[in-house]
């Protein structure tokens, strides 16, 4: 089941890269890098320091109270392998992304002490970007989640917590962290599309299972009460005088700018959070043109995925009830059309960004090979909703996380792991016959050309850029 490192997600491909130091974006890294380092004679900075270990039997450790079970690899062989497996796979993703992008350390471009100066010279000159410690930890929280559902919520909320262990203990930036959480949901999308890989959760399961002493769940699939709960695992919205609220103010403000650019229209197209506007944006980067009726298994695979977003932010989103930024400052959107409809609905965490992920991983795990084009577009998706002024970044930012819970969750469901089995055959068969079509370099250069917002060209594109064919990326020059 090894991949080579090329095979792995890169969050260079598909995410943000590193703040630059005017950003408002880093102004808010310093800040929170700032109150870490006031937790850290706390008992919050001594659990950081426990968590700061980078190694399997740690986090395992550290999950074990949770699960109720002493996980280990003599104890719990089976739960240790998923989660090796899991670990392995991440740090190739991980070393491939810092090696994309570097980022100094806080305590080294501050040239300060941090919370583990022993591991000091041995990081210093490995990048920040993205934070192993974030992607290891909800990595393996929801790892765990599928094998241990009724502990989903105390898990995810653990698995957030040790992503922050690393700010407190200045080893990474906050930026570093939300880079590494949607990282961990795309590996975890990566390697459900391993060749049994699969098996290795279910024989995880039902070790879990005897040595709890309890059964399988058989909650019917997309049940609203089976899903993980936002409020108990995400930290509240930023709130009015912190540096985070202020980042997303400035964020806003900053987004304002593109209404009227493409990337402006590009979000008002974005709006549209239906099936049928999904379809028409991530077919042309599966590689297959989705429908009803060309690929079917497919279609009804996305059509029950929509559910599953909406069951899971709703509450949340009524839990917090944030106001959203045209609310706020009493402006109008970039897409007048929603205003009223959305006035007094809940803004954290983002349903658009939820859904645009869910989706992304969903797609990723049928077609891997187009993880990062298809990811990126799925990242655009929830970005557009902050361009608009429905959405704080922080509310488009934690859909991505639920969005990476539920994904997981869902593969504890039989009724979904047999819908995506069908759709991913339905998908090798379709797109063998397309491949079959196109041998030669005569119909490979009239194949359909689409831009990264999905639209259809008519003819060769005149301009030079970046356009998607037969669902891979391409550069004209």
């Amino acid at each position: 089941m090894s991949l080579h490192a090329q095979d792995v997600p890169n969050a260079a491909n598909f995410l943000p890269s590193p703040p630059s130091s005017q950003s408002y974006k880093f102004k808010n890294d310093s800040a929170q890098y700032e109150l870490g380092k006031e937790l850290r004679t706390t008992a919050r900075g001594e659990k950081a320091r426990s968590d700061m270990s980078w190694q399997l039997n740690t986090y395992l450790s550290n999950f074990s109270e949770i699960m109720g079970v002493e996980l280990s690899v003599k104890n719990t062989p089976n739960i240790y392998e998923l989660c090796n497996y899991g670990m392995t796979q991440a740090t190739k993703s991980i070393e491939a992304s810092q090696a994309a992008r570097f980022s100094w350390r806080p305590y080294a471009r501050f040239g300060e002490a941090s919370l583990i100066t022993s591991s000091e010279e041995q990081y210093r000159s490995t990048s920040s970007y993205p934070s192993a410690q974030a992607v290891y930890g909800w990595l393996l929280g929801i790892l765990l989640s599928e094998v241990n559902s009724d502990r989903q919520d105390q898990l995810l909320k653990r698995a957030y917590d040790m992503g922050y262990s690393s700010v407190i203990a200045g080893y990474n930036w906050q930026s570093d962290t939300e880079i590494g959480r949607d990282l961990a949901s795309a590996v975890l999308a990566n390697i459900h599309s391993h060749n049994g890989f699969l098996s290795l959760v279910r024989y995880a399961q039902a070790e879990f299972n005897k040595k709890a002493g309890t059964r399988a769940s058989d909650d019917p699939f997309l049940y609203a009460n089976a899903l993980p709960d936002p409020t108990k695992y995400l930290p509240d919205p930023p709130a009015e005088g912190t540096a985070q609220y202020e980042y997303d103010v400035k964020t806003y403000n900053e987004s304002k700018t593109y209404r009227d650019t493409s990337r402006g229209d590009m979000a008002v197209s974005d709006a549209d959070a239906s099936l049928e506007n999904m379809i028409r944006i991530f077919s042309p980067l599966l590689g297959v043109t989705i429908s009803s009726s060309n690929t079917p298994e497919i279609y009804t695979l996305l059509s029950r995925i929509f559910p599953v977003a909406t069951q899971s932010s709703s509450e949340a989103k009524e839990h917090y009830n944030r106001r959203r930024p045209y609310v706020v400052f009493d402006e109008h959107t970039g897409y007048p059309v929603e205003e009223d409809e959305l006035r007094n609905n809940g803004a954290y965490p983002s349903g658009h960004s939820l859904l645009g992920w869910l989706v992304g991983l969903t797609l990723s795990e049928i077609n891997p090979a187009n993880m990062e084009s298809i990811m990126s577009r799925a990242y655009e998706f929830g970005q557009s909703r902050v361009i608009l002024g429905y959405h704080w970044q922080s509310d488009v930012t934690t859909g991505r996380y639920v969005a990476g819970a539920a994904f997981g969750r869902l593969h504890l469901e039989s009724d979904f792991l047999n819908q995506l089995e069908r759709a991913i055959k339905e998908f090798k068969s379709t797109s063998a016959i397309h491949d079959a079509v196109a041998t030669s370099e005569e119909s490979e250069a009239s194949a359909p050309v689409y831009t990264l917002e999905g639209h259809r060209l008519d003819s060769r594109p005149t301009r030079p850029g970046i356009y998607i064919r037969r669902g891979k990326k391409v550069i004209i020059r």
